[in-house]
């Protein structure tokens, strides 16, 4: 009976944790430009951009300030073009939030190369509510 009492209350204990942790505002931005999106303070924001990684081509984050952090970085491939040359990726770039947001500033270019030359450059502001 202890151990049964002591399994439903730890599954009760991870659902309700679960339950709490919160997706992060994602924005999907498009090639190049200005965008904003919100978020509240201590909270995440996933900044999505589309990239051709195969070609050697990729976003790198130039510019945050130290009111952003940097959480994780993600490719999300999509399933017709995975397997091709040329195709399709998303980046996606976590940042978690401070009580004053900032501004990213994103390049798209052969970040491999000593003189990379940028294709497209993207400037994302996160206002914190």
């Amino acid at each position: 009976m202890r151990i049964r009492n002591k399994l439903v209350l730890l599954i009760s204990s991870l659902a309700i944790a679960a339950g709490c942790a919160s997706k992060p505002v994602t924005i999907m931005v498009k090639d190049s430009g200005d965008s904003a999106v919100k978020a509240k303070a201590g909270k995440t924001v996933a900044i999505q951009l589309k990239s051709q990684l195969s070609t050697g081509y990729s976003w790198k984050v130039m510019e945050m300030p130290d009111t952003l952090t940097l959480v994780k970085e993600n490719v999300i491939a999509d399933a017709k073009t995975l397997n091709i040359t040329g195709g399709y990726e998303i980046q996606e770039f976590i940042f978690k939030a401070s009580k004053t947001g900032g501004v990213v500033i994103l390049k798209y270019g052969e970040h491999w190369k000593k003189k990379p030359e940028y294709v497209n450059t993207a400037k994302i502001t996160i206002e914190v509510e």
